[in-house]
């Protein structure tokens, strides 16, 4: 229980839970990108093609759009505290930002965490994507009240992206392999999405009828992506 000295209200103590580090990179966010139409600007370039993690250093554009997708966190801060309710960025209203988002988080979740990255920077920004992912799908306040749309408005996405869950999966994986303090975030993102990605029935190209959620787990990676040791702190 907090102090009688302290805030105790919702926002206040939702804000208390989230990593300190989630924090923080939304403030860079916000302070590289003060304004939607920056961010937006960083996110109109295309990510690139054929980047490895391994092999080389992450570069400005990659590292402007990570900070932008912060920004746009950031104003959904701003509004869920004075609203006590988190307006989603994949919401069907956001769709002229979401186009913006999703080729980036497709390209951190596909590419960036595809293996253990092997330069300092690198491995920064593994760890900043991990931080970045939930929090375009949570928000920055977890915890917060549910929005009356959110059961339609996960459905809609899931529907329209369907590719989505795969991403998921696959951040929520890496996480886990690499012990990372996000991991308990990337499973609240599993669970946000698992009943509307388990009312969707796909067919496979084994000709195999499937939930959309046992799909994405089947497709994930099989084996390690590095050594044990390789552990974020």
């Amino acid at each position: 229980m907090p102090r009688p000295t302290e805030c105790a209200c919702y926002i206040c103590i939702a804000r208390s839970l989230t990593p300190v580090k989630s924090l923080e990179l939304v403030s860079e966010g916000k302070a590289l990108f003060p304004n939607k139409a920056l961010a937006r600007r960083a996110l109109a370039i295309a990510p690139p093609i054929g980047y490895d993690i391994e092999l080389y250093d992450p570069s400005d554009d990659m590292q402007s759009a990570l900070l932008a997708l912060a920004s746009l966190v950031a104003d959904v801060q701003s509004q869920a505290q004075k609203t006590s309710i988190v307006q989603h960025l994949f919401f069907s209203e956001n769709k002229k930002d979401w186009n913006l988002i999703y080729p980036w988080l497709d390209f951190f979740a596909d590419v960036c965490l595809e293996n253990m990255a092997s330069t300092c920077k690198s491995f920064e920004l593994q760890d900043r994507v991990l931080y970045i992912f939930p929090l375009l799908f949570l928000g920055p306040l977890y915890g917060h009240l549910r929005h009356p749309s959110l059961v339609r408005e996960t459905l809609s996405l899931l529907k329209s992206t369907p590719r989505i869950m795969k991403n998921i999966f696959h951040a929520w994986s890496f996480a886990s392999d690499s012990a990372h303090q996000t991991l308990i975030l990337h499973s609240q993102t599993l669970l946000l999405f698992s009943d509307a990605a388990n009312a969707i029935k796909i067919t496979t190209s084994d000709n195999v009828n499937m939930s959309l959620f046992t799909d994405a787990f089947f497709t994930l990676p099989s084996g390690p992506k590095y050594s044990s040791f390789h552990v974020f702190p």
